[in-house]
């Protein structure tokens, strides 16, 4: 959920467009340089964990940004942006539609040459949306030429600036309330590049990146890919963030460590025959367990059913959601002949929205994914509220 500002807010959340709760804290130093930071911010020496790891996180893995912005000669508060906006989490989606960490619109994306589709979704992915941001930025400054009308261009619209600036000469309260926002975004990104400034000789040993680039033949489901279980797909779509519907498209640039880059790329092909079975549903095996559906005759009760067919009456029941013992005329009662189907009791996992079935196997070391294929047929995710799991 998103936050607001509050005029001398006396919390850092106050002045933030995310919620820094879903935030895992990586770094954490720290931090110098509180003596001389405006007191009204001094109270925010209770989120230091916070602070730090937004400032060393922004230095130590994205200061291509601040690189960028000034080969554009723009000025340097404007490398805070994504701080406020998003925490720097790539996979952000705020409640105005916009996404990654520059917190990105649909339309600013498109017209800077992003890639969105049901698959990809390039504003999640770090470097890309970066450089349409920063000309973004560049065109939005050359527009107004003005520092603050194009931070409020870039948050919010230029529709909206265009809006602003012809009531700029009112004494409407709305447009001095803009205004406060406004001085709110500058003050708390002045008060951040103080301390950062302050903690610049801080050193850390930074791991050169492992990642590998790599491409792929085949369009390949995540699901897929986890039953050869050689692959960490939660590793995965941390490094490939603007990959949103658990499919790697085909010939799409991916980043990968070198032993999932062979992985993958050796047995690409081996990957998608088993794809083709999965989603063809050629693992699903529940209606070859029926042996027979028995239409009820006059006469016919639970125990000569079962004599007949050499099989439990308490099996019959639970095969047929039968609360008691009465059936009636023309009824139709499902026979099974499959051992293992008659030995199985089943639980029901329910679906969560947009859960693949990796996923949820994951989730529980007990459920097992053919298991799974086995009694549920592969668009059932999409399809269907929950899942038949086995129980153990």
């Amino acid at each position: 959920m998103s936050t607001y500002w509050l005029i001398n807010a006396q919390t850092l959340n106050s002045y933030l467009f995310f919620n820094p709760e879903n935030l895992d804290l990586e770094y954490n130093f720290q931090l110098r340089g509180w003596k001389d930071v405006p007191k009204h911010f001094k109270e925010f020496k209770k989120q230091d964990k916070l602070i730090s790891h937004l400032l060393f996180k922004k230095r130590f893995e994205l200061s291509f940004i601040d690189e960028m912005i000034a080969d554009k000669q723009l000025p340097r508060i404007f490398g805070f942006l994504p701080l406020i906006l998003s925490g720097y989490q790539s996979s952000y989606s705020s409640e105005k539609g916009g996404s990654g960490i520059w917190d990105l619109n649909y339309i600013t994306a498109l017209h800077n040459g992003l890639l969105m589709n049901r698959e990809i979704d390039q504003r999640k992915n770090d470097s890309i949306a970066s450089i349409a941001a920063i000309n973004e930025l560049e065109r939005l400054f050359e527009l107004y030429k003005d520092e603050k009308w194009c931070i409020m261009a870039f948050i919010y619209s230029p529709s909206f600036v265009n809006y602003l600036k012809q009531k700029i000469s009112s004494s409407d309260e709305y447009i001095d309330s803009v205004n406060n926002q406004y001085k709110n975004i500058v003050e708390i990104m002045n008060f951040l590049e103080s301390l950062s400034f302050a903690n610049d000789n801080i050193e850390m040993k930074v791991k050169d990146s492992e990642l590998v680039q790599f491409k792929l033949n085949y369009n390949l489901k995540f699901d897929a890919i986890y039953y050869f279980n050689r692959t960490n797909l939660i590793d995965f779509k941390r490094n490939n963030p603007e990959l949103i519907n658990n499919i790697i498209p085909s010939n799409y640039p991916l980043k990968s460590y070198n032993k999932d880059k062979d992985f993958l790329t050796l047995n690409q092909e081996k990957i998608f025959h088993f794809q083709d079975s999965m989603i063809n549903d050629l693992f699903y095996k529940k209606d070859t367990t029926i042996k027979k559906v028995h239409l009820v005759k006059k006469g016919d009760v639970l125990g000569s059913i079962s004599q007949k067919y050499n099989v439990s009456i308490e099996k019959i029941k639970q095969w047929n959601n039968l609360t008691n013992s009465t059936i009636y005329i023309d009824q139709e009662l499902k026979i099974f002949s499959d051992i293992n189907f008659i030995n199985h009791q089943y639980d029901y996992y329910p679906i969560k929205e947009n859960e693949s079935f990796w996923e949820i196997v994951e989730s529980d070391p007990n459920h097992h994914f053919l298991d799974i294929l086995k009694h549920n047929k592969y668009s059932s995710i999409k399809t269907a509220k929950k899942l038949k799991i086995i129980k153990k």
